[in-house]
């Protein structure tokens, strides 16, 4: 072949370029992986931290009376997690209607919900 043939297929530094930017677009695409599945996964806690709240404060509707006033404290598990429940009941200085508060806390504290009720007399 002359020096004047055309050369077919890609030099080295070509090579090296295309491979550079696949592995930049690879790694984008796992870190928008690795955000969408912890988005998820700390949306689930925070699903199961309302349900936690919700069960309490039906609970507390379905018994027929209302607690004392005060602040309690327990833990609860769902689906074989822990969260951290606190219930605090507060009725008001005429005693119309008394005020209730579930706040469920995930194990590891990385999602918290509080639901609030008032219950007339």
């Amino acid at each position: 072949m002359t020096g004047s043939s055309a050369r077919r297929g890609f030099t080295l530094v070509e090579s090296v370029v295309a491979a550079v930017v696949i592995l930049i677009v690879l790694g984008a695409l796992a870190q928008a992986a690795r955000t969408f599945f912890e988005g998820q996964r700390k949306l689930g806690e925070r699903q199961a931290c309302l349900t936690v709240a919700w069960t309490e404060i039906s609970r507390i509707e379905g018994q027929g009376y209302i607690p004392e006033d005060g602040s309690r404290t327990r833990r609860e598990t769902l689906m074989g997690r822990s969260y951290m429940l606190v219930t605090e009941t507060r009725t008001s200085e005429d005693g119309s209607y008394t005020d209730v508060s579930a706040r469920a806390v995930s194990e590891l504290a990385e999602s918290q919900v509080e639901l609030q009720r008032r219950f007339y007399r």
